[in-house]
């Protein structure tokens, strides 16, 4: 049995179709689908304009500091109140010290 030319370019073209689907899709592009995929493609394209944006950078850098500084707030705010807490423990056990003393 011979295979004809065009037998043969049909194989090769369902091959390489599977191939090509395959590798596609082990890289998450859905080949079943392609409109969604070119959308998905055009989101990368904006976000990568947007990320090469000085003043988008800019304001990614403004949002991080923002963020270290409320961070510090809080870590030093839960410091002072631990700080009044053990001041008022230390104020209280040394009044009632005093108080025990005087009454003795």
């Amino acid at each position: 049995m011979t295979t004809t030319d065009a037998e043969v370019q049909d194989i090769a073209a369902r091959a390489a179709k599977a191939a090509v689907s395959e590798i596609l899709l082990t890289l998450g592009i859905d080949t079943r689908n392609p409109l969604d995929a070119q959308k998905d493609f055009v989101v990368l394209r904006e976000m990568r304009e947007l990320i090469r944006d000085t003043e988008f950078q800019a304001d990614l850098a403004h949002i991080r500091k923002w963020r270290k500084s409320v961070e510090a707030i809080q870590t030093k705010g839960l410091l002072t109140v631990v700080g009044l807490l053990v001041t008022g423990f230390v104020t209280l056990l040394v009044a009632g010290l005093k108080g025990w003393i005087k009454l003795s």
